[in-house]
């Protein structure tokens, strides 16, 4: 039987990387066929994005809709409208995760795929290759 020292040195951290990213993008890692958010929605359905545009005093719209125009908080570009500069912002979530062994795979997509797809039907895709 393997003892939990030993499992957590076959977990040894061979590198790190750095996810950073803005708008509609998601990274999904997959470690022994499960998968795990390695990034946040930059969307009203996330409730530190939605208290941050509420703050801004920016209309949401009954759709869900930042300004009644948009679904994403965060962004590069918008340049256009000045209230909408105000609330969509371009400054990025960062995270940092150690890299061992037993990661499968990285998958980043944007919400073209993740509104079409589950999570788990892309890791069965992915795992089946």
């Amino acid at each position: 039987m393997v003892g939990e020292n030993e499992r957590e040195r076959e977990r040894k951290t061979l590198f790190f990387i750095k996810i950073i990213f803005v708008g509609n993008v998601e990274a999904l890692g997959i470690r022994a066929g499960e998968a795990f958010l390695m990034s946040q929605k930059h969307t009203l359905t996330n409730k530190r994005e939605r208290e941050r545009i509420v703050e801004a005093g920016i209309e949401i719209s009954e759709n869900n809709l930042v300004s009644g125009i948009l679904e994403t908080t965060r962004a590069l570009g918008n340049h256009g409208d000045k209230d909408i500069k105000k609330s969509i912002i371009n400054t990025p979530y960062t995270w940092s995760y150690e890299i061992d062994a037993t990661l499968e795979c990285i998958i980043i997509a944007s919400e073209g795929l993740w509104q079409v797809l589950r999570y788990d039907v892309v890791v069965d895709i992915v795992t089946q290759v």
